[in-house]
């Protein structure tokens, strides 16, 4: 797998007792949120820590839930649209990380969970995104194509919308094109890409979020971006 989000969330067991004897004294680390030695440790106590780690209850390493999110292009995507759209998910907007740390409060989690089952159900249109080959690919411009009528981003030199056709990008000084899903390179100099991706393409990262938004909700413990 490549780099990305991960998400992970703490059972229960140290709360309720439910492992077995560790070697030395452990806490909850406020920073992690996961078991860890107290106080000062030598290399080889440490070593036997770790080492009692994934055995410590019935979910090793006291972990609920671990789950890969997606890499960043695809979670800078899905923040994308939810931000096109603030008035379906404002939870999750709120709580969806741009970096790799953070947590979703447990009394977030299940409004989450909602959200995203409703935008799941509901949502059939495409992201469409304008990148800049020349600024390492930076997206300059994007935009919901709903299938609910026209819309459109335009910079004095170009325009990227939707209608009736589909998507299409028109530069000032040349042809209208009406692109497919995927990614194209648009323009009398080939400059930019439009990358379109369709509802379905975000599957992949909605489960491993409902998963841990799940986890969340039945522990009791928050979920943490890392």
């Amino acid at each position: 797998r490549t780099m990305g989000l991960d998400a992970s969330v703490r059972c229960r067991c140290f709360e309720e007792g439910r492992y077995s004897k560790p070697p030395f004294p452990i806490c909850i680390d406020e920073e992690s949120g996961f078991p860890a030695l107290q106080g000062q440790r030598t290399p080889e106590e440490e070593s036997e820590f770790e080492r009692w780690l994934p055995k410590a209850c019935e979910h090793g390493e006291m972990m609920l839930a671990f789950e890969w999110i997606s890499n960043w292009s695809w979670v800078n995507a899905f923040h994308r649209l939810l931000h096109a759209m603030p008035e379906r998910t404002p939870r999750l907007l709120s709580v969806l990380p741009t970096e790799n740390s953070g947590l979703v409060a447990v009394g977030d989690a299940e409004y989450c969970l909602a959200e995203l089952d409703s935008f799941e159900r509901t949502f059939h249109g495409e992201l469409v995104e304008v990148l800049d080959q020349e600024d390492h690919f930076r997206v300059v411009a994007f935009l919901v194509a709903n299938g609910d009528g026209h819309g459109s981003w335009e910079n004095g030199r170009w325009e990227v919308g939707t209608d009736v056709e589909g998507v299409y990008f028109r530069q000032r000084s040349g042809a209208r094109q009406v692109l497919r899903p995927g990614a194209e390179r648009v323009g009398e100099d080939e400059r930019y890409v439009v990358v379109i991706r369709r509802a379905a393409e975000f599957t992949h990262l909605l489960e491993p979020l409902r998963i841990v938004l799940q986890a969340s909700v039945d522990s009791g413990n928050p979920v943490r971006w890392s």
